[in-house]
């Protein structure tokens, strides 16, 4: 290869690794801003240690509970030692946003075990048409991860993509019926 074509491939590699990291940057500021919102003055204390940010995954506010699902699952990533609070969550609490964070818990604590009970309960979610659609989005986005579906699959992208109601008209519900009884 000459020295001008690779003059030219480091050129464009040195630019796309910019461009990640200004997308990581802004990520990064997108998730401080969603963090702030939902925590507000709680957040400084629920980056403080684990535990504190497990104190407010049971908080009475809604919103608290769902900033500290996003922490354990993006910050402190989820542990064996709670799962019993994800199942918890996943199964009881009111809040959709909640649930959703308990689902990218135990998603993310599962991944490739293709752990049945789990796959279970994400179909069931995922079937069940009283629930609001983005709720349904995540459980179904769960089934791919539990099943080992990497990152870069393409179905699990394609429905990622998809906004939660475009995503209900292209889900394979002959893979979420596969884990319901018959």
């Amino acid at each position: 290869m000459a020295d001008s074509e690779k003059q030219k491939r480091k050129v464009v590699i040195e630019d796309m690794e910019r461009g990640v990291v200004l997308a990581r940057a802004k990520l990064e500021q997108s998730t401080q801003r969603k963090l702030r919102e939902l925590l507000g003055e709680r957040l400084v204390d629920a980056l403080s240690s684990r535990s504190a940010t497990e104190r407010y995954a049971v908080n009475p506010d809604a919103r608290a509970r769902e900033g500290a699902f996003h922490l354990i699952a993006f910050h402190w990533q989820p542990t064996h030692s709670e799962k019993e609070l994800y199942w918890t969550t996943l199964k009881n609490d009111p809040d959709a946003q909640v649930r959703q964070g308990a689902i990218v818990c135990l998603a993310k604590l599962y991944h490739g075990t293709r752990n049945q009970g789990l796959c279970f309960e994400f179909a069931k979610i995922a079937r069940d048409e009283s629930l609001p659609s983005p709720l349904r989005r995540g459980a179904y986005l769960g089934l791919f991860a539990v099943q080992g579906a990497p990152p870069s699959s393409s179905r699990l992208l394609a429905a990622f993509r998809l906004q939660p109601d475009e995503f209900l008209k292209q889900v394979d519900w002959e893979m979420v019926d596969s884990f319901l009884p018959k």
